[in-house]
């Protein structure tokens, strides 16, 4: 969980960066969410390898893995495109859309990912007494207290 949303949260720094006339502080934020974001796309490609177990998500892991990986590259442009800022030079053209399309895929991905926490199968508690599945009988003989015990004073 952390690993995605700290390249989101660096997203979005950079981005309020970005609206406040702050280039240097943009390029920073957007330079410490490249490595992040990477393993995020990696930790996604994982997933999506080692989900043999998880089938009925399988459409949605790979959508995830697609995404950080487009949000990856459009990182890396955005960063690129603010190089120069450092110098005193002006942003690149493409600087803010590549990080308007990068907040745009991230929230998509988180999209995408509410759907599969949504899909998930509830596991419920299974019980080795009969009766309802996963209460279980509302009386226990075994723990019955005998009749002498109940009268006696």
């Amino acid at each position: 969980m952390t690993r995605r949303a700290l390249p989101v949260a660096l997203i979005l720094a950079a981005a309020s960066f970005d609206s406040l006339a702050r280039p240097g502080f943009a390029f920073y934020a957007l330079l410490a969410a490249v490595p992040l974001a990477a393993v995020a796309a990696l930790t996604a490609l994982g997933e999506l390898l080692d989900g043999a177990e998880r089938a009925y998500d399988h459409g949605c892991a790979a959508l995830q893995t697609i995404l950080w990986a487009g949000a990856v590259v459009l990182i890396v442009a955005a960063t690129s495109a603010r190089a120069g800022v450092l110098d005193g030079a002006p942003a690149g053209s493409f600087a803010r859309p590549a990080l308007i399309a990068c907040l745009g895929t991230l929230a998509l991905e988180s999209l995408v990912a509410l759907v599969a926490q949504a899909r998930q199968p509830v596991a419920l508690p299974e019980s080795s007494a009969p009766g309802l599945p996963g209460i279980g009988p509302l009386i226990s003989l075994e723990r019955a207290v005998p009749k002498s015990e109940i009268f006696t004073s």
